[in-house]
């Protein structure tokens, strides 16, 4: 029920400010954890969050301004993070770094939606049912992950895997060595937080390793040497070369 002295459009208005507002504090939530499961500082991701800040400060007194600094921060998250965010919905067994990553993307793309009623100042209808699908969404997306987490399978060792085991912060052998033809790479992720990936992009390899999961990949490989990196960290201590013979 609207309170007296307030009409309808305004009441609209002040509903697509409330949203922007939540969404702003979930997307600032989510960017915090995601660092924090990862182990990592995002100079990206920080600069994100100050961005946040600074609109929702704004928000209250210069709404317009406040609106389009959320919203295009928002934006910029889903443009310029869009490979990455991909790449971890590309993996719902992850459990907690997909829930935060599901949660960030569907945050940022609620804020922009939001931004633009408060922004323009028209009298957008449809906020309840904007959040309303959010909420769905975001609980079907935790609920899911969190399933295929618990119930995740492991893969064991056969003969002529190539072993290779990573925590996120180095793999514990940078050269590989395997005969032409038909490779196997058996990967061993003892993150018990975050997914970790091994991806050789020369050969179209890219397989992502759920927390404390192991998973093997096989592929074809002509003779020579291909650099292999984790897509997740991209970090030196991360990455390596694999010799074909």
């Amino acid at each position: 029920m609207i309170e007296p002295g307030i009409t309808p459009d305004r009441a609209a208005r002040a509903g697509w400010s409330g949203l922007l507002r939540v969404c702003a504090l979930v997307l600032m939530v989510m960017t915090v954890l995601q660092m924090l499961l990862g182990r990592f500082a995002g100079p990206s991701l920080i600069v994100l969050d100050v961005l946040v800040v600074a609109g929702l400060m704004l928000l209250p007194r210069r709404p317009r301004a406040g609106a389009a600094v959320i919203g295009g921060s928002c934006l910029l998250n889903l443009l310029l993070h869009s490979g990455l965010l991909a790449y971890l919905l590309a993996s719902p067994e992850s459990g907690p770094v997909f829930a935060a990553t599901s949660l960030n993307a569907l945050a940022s793309l609620t804020a922009v939606v939001a931004a633009f009623p408060v922004w323009s100042g028209a009298a957008a209808r449809g906020v309840r049912a904007v959040l309303v699908a959010a909420l769905t969404l975001a609980v079907v997306s935790v609920a899911a992950s969190t399933t295929l987490w618990l119930t995740r399978a492991q893969d064991t060792a056969r003969p002529g895997d190539i072993a290779l085991v990573t925590d996120g912060a180095q793999v514990d052998r940078r050269s590989l060595e395997a005969r032409t033809g038909q490779v196997s790479v058996l990967v061993r992720n003892d993150d018990a937080l975050s997914p970790r990936a091994f991806d050789i992009d020369t050969l179209g390899v890219h397989l992502t390793v759920p927390p404390a999961t192991t998973r093997r990949v096989t592929f074809t490989a002509p003779p020579g040497s291909y650099a292999f990196h984790d897509e997740i960290t991209f970090t030196l201590a991360t990455s390596g070369t694999l010799t074909v013979r």
